[in-house]
């Protein structure tokens, strides 16, 4: 936060204004509509997360197996072949998921 924004603050002030922002959307929710609020907004979270995954997940491995942009780096074909498997496992997995969660 300090070099992205420019701003030099205390740590504990960076600390609670950080942790702030990231409960207290769910902290009122929770207070408002109590435990059932509190299970929709998990399962409105899990969907965010099972949409975006592939979009993150899939250039990811295209980076990370390119011998043009990380070089010797580069993993063994075994390493490819079952990431990309469990990969499209997973998306397979979430499709099925969000289908699943918004017909039903």
């Amino acid at each position: 936060m300090q070099g992205f924004l420019d701003m030099e603050m205390k740590s504990w002030v960076r600390n609670l204004i950080t942790r702030v922002i990231a409960i207290g959307p769910s902290l009122i929710v929770s207070i408002v509509s109590g435990p059932s609020g509190a299970g929709k907004l998990i399962i409105i979270s899990l969907m965010v997360l099972s949409f975006q995954m592939p979009f993150a997940l899939i250039p990811h491995l295209k980076f990370c197996n390119s011998s043009k942009k990380v070089g010797l780096l580069k993993e063994f074909i075994y390493t490819v072949v079952i990431a990309w498997i469990l990969s499209f496992a997973l998306i397979v997995d979430n499709t099925y998921f969000l289908v699943h969660v918004v017909i039903v």
